[in-house]
């Protein structure tokens, strides 16, 4: 299943995503909305935890984690913001980045297989995993924000391997409503054993549970808007 990322979000228009620590919510404020952008409806949402901000922006209903449009931004305190644009085709991918004045980068390449987007905000994250859960293993493009000091490679793309395993099906009570989801476990070299999604069957992020360090459980939970 590769929908939309509009049909992954079964008529929501607006919400955010709360980060608790411990069952202690944290500072982070993560919004997301669906806007009209000239009679076409976008998916935007930002992600604002200390001095940094990460947002995208894609046309919801013609985009998808396996084909369409996506852009990202990143800034941390007054720096330049970097923008990255992703455009995936079935077989290709291309991606072009800029900072400031700097000269815009560029990445392009046909693929062996279809990738699958991976762009790091939640409200993505549910349509992701929903699509790799229809196969065994599939390579995921993912934005590099893995080293923030590196300001060259920020939002470049990296690759890898990513494996979805349905563990169960549960009724989920988030956001003041009861949920039919798909409890997944989420697998790669970044997500180890006890990272665990609630997404519903369209593909909607309902929650997100993973263990950082020892004694630091985190959990991400969906709040809609009245």
């Amino acid at each position: 299943m590769s929908a939309s990322w509009l049909s992954a979000l079964e008529g929501a228009r607006a919400g955010r995503y709360r980060y608790l620590l411990n069952d202690v919510e944290q500072p982070i404020a993560e919004n997301w909305a669906v806007e009209d952008v000239d009679s076409e409806p976008h998916l935007w949402s930002e992600r604002r935890a200390g001095d940094v901000r990460l947002s995208l922006s894609m046309p919801a209903s013609t985009s998808g984690p396996r084909q369409g449009r996506t852009q990202l931004q990143w800034q941390q305190n007054s720096a330049n913001v970097i923008t990255a644009e992703y455009d995936l085709t079935t077989w290709c991918y291309s991606v072009t980045r800029s900072a400031g004045n700097l000269f815009p980068a560029r990445w392009q390449s046909v693929t062996e297989s279809p990738l699958v987007l991976a762009p790091l905000l939640r409200i993505s994250a549910g349509a992701v995993v929903r699509t790799l859960l229809e196969s065994d293993s599939s390579c995921v493009l993912v934005p590099r924000i893995d080293s923030p000091v590196e300001e060259d490679s920020l939002l470049s793309p990296s690759f890898e391997e990513r494996q979805v395993k349905l563990l169960a099906r549960e009724v989920l009570p988030v956001s003041g409503r009861e949920w039919d989801s798909l409890c997944c476990e989420y697998r790669s070299s970044r997500y180890g054993p006890g990272t665990v999604f609630w997404i519903t069957e369209a593909g909607l992020l309902l929650r997100y549970r993973w263990q950082q360090e020892e004694g630091q459980q985190w959990q991400v939970d969906l709040q809609l808007d009245e």
